[in-house]
């Protein structure tokens, strides 16, 4: 059976709109941590259907609650919902859970089908295109140092990074199977300000390139594994 994680175990006017849309998030988040400790205690006393309901209602208030979506999937796991575990499965490991990709593995190869390949079963790997000329996204598997060079280029021009963002940030993406960027911020500086922060860069990921899914028997295919980028400000 999978086990769940606990507290113990893992540790002007747009000014205005800006600013109560960081309280809205700060508010979200706090409340999404107190149904994610209510779940883990129902889970404790053996109570999986509340411990279901306390994590799903984690889940709508932080989307990006990653511990809360692996607990999620280990609960209706032991429910026997194996659809909606792999589903949950799936959302941990594209926040980067460390664990999910293992049950993914395990569990979920019927959930995962012929649209989502690990990188060693793909035939092309995604591209981008900048200023209208075509470049691989990796090299050798790592990411192309263009790629890297030109978005720390735009990050580091933002006013919103220059002003909030200090120290490491790292990004965690993907590139969907209709060439869509997929991404979340895993690491950042900006403290009371990380919305801020986690929107904008995600915004320069998103529309600084044209991306291009990864090809598997000439069809478009998502990667399972994701990538990240680690950038110093």
């Amino acid at each position: 059976m999978c086990h769940i994680k606990k507290n113990i175990l893992k540790k002007s006017t747009l000014f205005i709109l800006l600013i109560v849309a960081q309280m809205t998030y700060s508010q979200n988040r706090k409340d999404a941590r107190e149904y994610y400790n209510a779940g883990n205690i129902a889970y404790t006393n053996n109570n999986l259907i509340l411990a279901k309901e306390q994590f799903s209602k984690a889940v709508e208030l932080d989307s990006f609650f990653r511990d809360s979506w692996f607990n999620l999937a280990a609960v209706q796991l032991a429910l026997h919902d194996s659809t909606s575990a792999c589903e949950s499965f799936y959302k941990a490991h594209r926040l980067s859970d460390p664990e999910a990709l293992k049950y993914l593995n395990q569990y979920c190869k019927e959930f995962m089908g012929d649209s989502i390949k690990s990188k060693s079963d793909i035939d092309i790997f995604p591209k981008y295109i900048f200023e209208n000329k075509e470049y691989p996204l990796f090299e050798k598997e790592k990411l192309n140092s263009h790629y890297i060079k030109i978005l720390t280029k735009a990050l580091k021009a933002s006013k919103i990074l220059k002003m909030y963002q200090k120290g490491k940030l790292i990004v965690a993406f993907y590139i969907d199977r209709n060439g869509n960027f997929q991404g979340n911020v895993i690491l950042d500086g900006a403290r009371d300000k990380s919305k801020l922060v986690k929107d904008e860069t995600l915004r320069i990921f998103s529309k600084l390139v044209k991306y291009t899914p990864a090809l598997y028997q000439d069809e478009n295919i998502e990667i399972l594994e994701n990538w990240t980028l680690p950038i110093n400000f």
